[in-house]
């Protein structure tokens, strides 16, 4: 008798210093109740290992840098995002050539744990690959708790006392982990960690976590949703009414007791009340798509174009003073083109106050107020984190404990 079953996979994102060899046993021990082997694929040996590093010789902080600096380098050399996912991939394979299995899908009871994922395509490589059999778990520990991780690991890697100087340089590390600035190809696990099907904290019971994950995985009958995954389902369920150019945001506001209150999304507003829904008896569409442009990047590009025009005229751009047509030509280039990487980070990138949308925790709180619905000690559920004028209306409105992906 053939008792084989398919095999899983299970892929981590997790930002640097974030403990996870407690997780790792829990996943063997929860899978193993199941008759699931796991095997571990950590991406940071495979990179290690293709470019024939000897990491054991470095300190903890130049070792994690420097992994970092070789996965960007794979991913420049490739010129793909998911370049160190094709290393797990392939890794994969050789697994099964091991165990005699190589055809994908027939691998008997075996999980391969993918540790860990740090750009957004390597997930998306992954869900394309294997499909259904793949689930993407975030895993999440405070800055103090990974600052204090790494800071302790560099001490002990320089066989030097503990000090302001290793937390300094900790610090450092977790801002490159987050987001390295330069292209797509670069290492962003801020962008990385919101792509999971299920989110474990380091600070809560692990057993309990992970227990509930295996179970749902294999298709427990009686776990229904607790009150924080439904908000967000509600959230995500509301910004699929969007269709903002930028990105599809969703909010969603519960009561103390677990009532929905209103959801929005970012949309744009409706002359004499509520917002543009598709087949709205007497709505003309007349959203940014419709037109084919964001208002508020083209506002961008003006203002942006306005302080590169005013530093020519006064000759202060380097070199000589520009026509008109190359100024503009520039400001596009900083914007849209091969320099953008340049100023990905200024401020000017972010400005969102020349918009057409109402922002979706805005939104929500329009729509509970229009029907005369108290929000004061209730719950946001949102899809992102809020902006600096949302921020301000959830303080004012009362929201509390506001929950985010």
């Amino acid at each position: 008798m053939n008792n084989k079953r398919p095999d899983l996979y299970v892929a981590l994102v997790a930002p640097t210093g974030t403990p996870l060899q407690g997780l790792r046993d829990e996943l063997r021990a929860q899978f193993a109740s199941y008759g699931y082997e796991v095997c571990l694929i950590k991406i940071s040996d495979l990179i290690a290992s293709h470019y024939d590093l000897n990491t054991s010789a470095l300190a903890e902080g130049e070792r994690i840098l420097r992994l970092m600096n070789e996965g960007d380098k794979l991913r420049r050399e490739l010129k793909r995002g998911d370049a160190p996912a094709l290393l797990a991939i392939s890794a994969i394979r050789v697994q099964r050539k091991k165990f005699g299995e190589e055809i994908p899908g027939t691998c008997g009871s075996r999980v391969f744990l993918i540790d860990s994922l740090k750009n957004p395509d390597e997930h998306k490589t992954l869900e394309q690959i294997y499909g259904r059999n793949l689930y993407t778990i975030s895993v999440f520990a405070e800055q103090k708790v990974r600052i204090a991780k790494i800071a302790s690991r560099i001490s002990a890697s320089e066989s030097t006392p503990l000090s302001n100087r290793h937390s300094d340089i900790a610090l450092s590390i977790i801002q490159e982990d987050q987001s390295r600035p330069g292209s797509d190809l670069s290492q962003n696990v801020r962008d990385t960690f919101p792509k999971a099907d299920y989110f474990i904290s380091v600070d809560d019971s692990l057993k309990t976590q992970v227990g509930r994950f295996v179970d749902l995985a294999f298709g427990h009958p009686f776990i229904s949703p607790n009150v924080h995954e439904y908000g967000m389902f509600l959230a995500k369920a509301a910004s699929r009414r969007s269709a903002d150019l930028s990105r599809q945001v969703g909010a969603a506001i519960l009561s103390d007791t677990s009532a929905v209150i209103s959801t929005g999304c970012n949309e744009v507003p409706h002359a004499f009340g509520g917002f543009f829904f598709e087949g709205r008896e007497g709505a003309v569409d007349n959203r940014d798509h419709v037109h084919g442009h964001d208002p508020n990047f083209a506002e961008i590009q003006r203002t942006l174009e306005e302080l590169l025009d005013t530093l020519n005229t006064n000759q202060m751009l380097k070199g000589r003073k520009r026509k008109k047509e190359e100024v503009s030509r520039l400001a596009s280039d900083l914007l849209f083109g091969n320099m953008k990487y340049t100023i990905e980070g200024l401020r000017i990138r972010s400005l969102i106050e020349f918009g057409r949308v109402v922002h979706a925790e805005m939104h929500a709180i329009c729509e509970a107020a229009s029907a005369g619905r108290g929000i004061r000690g209730a719950t946001m559920y949102c899809t992102t984190f809020p902006c600096h004028m949302c921020a301000r209306h959830i303080i004012a409105a009362g929201l509390s404990n506001p929950s985010y992906s």
